[in-house]
């Protein structure tokens, strides 16, 4: 079934002449709210609205990327600047239904501004808007509420899981720094297996731009590491160099760590890689195994009394760099090898768990996608299968 279809300016009141801005020196701190074109821009002594209103950006939005929300909801006392349109729903409108309709909408069709993107009160008063009876407007409302709900939660999930591994740590084995616990310490170069367990990349004129090749041994830089994958980047060298440069090769099992700028980023290498070596700008550490695990050291460095050692430590002004002497005399703690796997085995438990409710919020918010599409672009009522996919969640 589809729905009688109005321009905004029909469906809603526009309070923009009642609004008022005052910059933030001016602005005396107080118990209301003052809100701009993305929510609250900090507190004030008077308010200028005292109902439900909705709230759309007229510029500054995130008209380029409208999932992260163009329009809000505001209740009670309030203030707002001249960055937001200030809607209040005509009667045959649902508060709901309204805000949803114009939340995540694209758009860019009635803006103007070629330097900064505007959605002036004209362009907005023309966004078509469709309008089923009331009953309807408030069952699709609901619907999209507790989608909004369960998106929220599943987001609020994956933060948590993204704070366990480090306090996961903490538990087992206190903060590194100091120790409370009283487990071994040693120098990281006495935990590292061989010769070259503690090495950078080769420096100087070791590789040059014409050794490069458009096939054979990987280079492995900051990029993959940073970037959390040995997908990125595409750099390799012959046999020849590769062979003058083994000591640098990189093995299932290594540490691998930025030593420049963004110094401190860790990646431990997966087995099914291809063959290459570092560059210049990246350690490796090989860990005995019978001592530390890679994946419990990883840990272990990017903890943050870790991190705040490293800082201190590293030299070069603006764009720090650490270097492998520095490194090699770095105290680690080196915990039972069993309690050490155990930690990673939790570890591997939370990324399956994390795993799982990524899965479960693409789906869920290719869901919520769906349903407002139906419902505000088509305007069609939202099928009962998506409906009661949505509850089983």
């Amino acid at each position: 079934m589809t729905y009688e279809t109005l321009p905004l300016a029909k469906v809603a009141t526009f309070l923009d002449s009642k609004r008022r801005p005052v910059k933030e020196a001016d602005r005396v701190e107080g118990p209301y709210p003052y809100y701009g074109a993305n929510g609250q821009q900090g507190w004030i002594d008077g308010f200028l609205f005292d109902e439900p209103l909705i709230l759309l950006a007229e510029d500054g939005g995130h008209f380029d990327d409208p999932k992260r929300g163009i329009a809000y909801a505001i209740k009670g006392k309030t203030w707002v600047n001249n960055h937001a349109h200030v809607l209040k729903p005509s009667e045959r409108m649902d508060f709901r239904y309204l805000l949803h309709a114009l939340k995540n909408r694209d758009v860019r069709a009635y803006i103007n501004g070629s330097t900064r993107a505007k959605l002036t009160k004209d362009g907005a008063a023309r966004i078509p808007v469709q309008v089923p009876p009331l009953d309807e407007q408030r069952r699709i409302a609901s619907i999209l509420d507790k989608a909004e709900d369960l998106l929220a939660k599943r987001r609020a999930a994956l933060d948590l899981l993204d704070q366990l591994p480090q306090a996961t740590f903490l538990e087992m084995f206190g903060d590194p720094a100091t120790n409370p616990k009283g487990w071994q310490v040693r120098p990281l170069r006495d935990a590292a297996d061989g010769k070259y367990g503690v090495k950078a990349g080769p420096f100087g004129s070791a590789i040059k731009k014409e050794d490069y090749v458009s096939h054979g041994y990987r280079v492995y830089g900051q990029e993959q590491v940073i970037g959390g994958s040995f997908e990125i980047g595409d750099y390799y060298i012959d046999e020849r160099k590769y062979k003058k440069l083994e000591s640098c090769a990189v093995k299932t099992g290594d540490l691998l760590m930025s030593l420049v700028g963004s110094f401190g980023k860790v990646l431990v290498v997966p087995e099914g890689i291809e063959p290459g070596i570092i560059n210049p700008r990246l350690l490796k550490i090989t860990p005995n195994s019978s001592l530390l695990n890679s994946t419990f050291l990883a840990h272990q460095i990017q903890f943050p009394t870790t991190q705040s050692r490293l800082s201190s430590v590293a030299h070069g002004g603006t764009m720090g760099v650490l270097n492998a002497g520095i490194l090699k005399d770095l105290i680690t703690v080196m915990p039972p090898i069993d309690l050490q796997r155990r930690f990673v085995a939790r570890v591997e438990a939370i990324h399956r768990a994390k795993a799982a409710h990524r899965s479960a919020l693409e789906k869920l918010d290719a869901l919520f996608s769906t349903l407002q599409s139906r419902a505000f672009e088509q305007g069609q009522t939202p099928p009962e299968y998506m409906t009661r996919e949505l509850v089983s969640r």
